[in-house]
């Protein structure tokens, strides 16, 4: 006889008790502040962590403008216009990400 696998429980750990279950028919406005007792530490962290992935994503993104304006250079030094153009372009465009 085949057995019935028991369903997962999904949900937040609540302590000892073991998982609560998630409502996943409830929008986030109707969920109770309470439940949110630790937000001002998971906002600080999420800033850090903002903060962090900014600096390297602009330290790749320049990166990126660095290659792609030297391979136009180079290109354009080979006699390769058009693909020089294309490679000042894709610069021009890495560039903008660094605003």
């Amino acid at each position: 006889m085949l057995m019935r696998r028991p369903k997962p429980i999904i949900g937040k750990p609540t302590g000892q008790r073991g998982l609560r279950p998630l409502n996943l028919d409830r929008k986030v406005s109707e969920i109770p502040r309470e439940q949110n007792e630790d937000r001002p530490a998971a906002a600080a962290e999420s800033e850090l962590t903002t903060e962090a992935s900014r600096g390297l994503t602009r330290f790749w993104w320049s990166l990126t403008t660095a290659v792609c304006l030297v391979a136009g250079v180079i290109a354009l030094i080979d006699g390769y216009h058009g693909y020089a153009l294309v490679a000042f372009a894709v610069t021009a465009s890495a560039a903008i990400n660094l605003r």
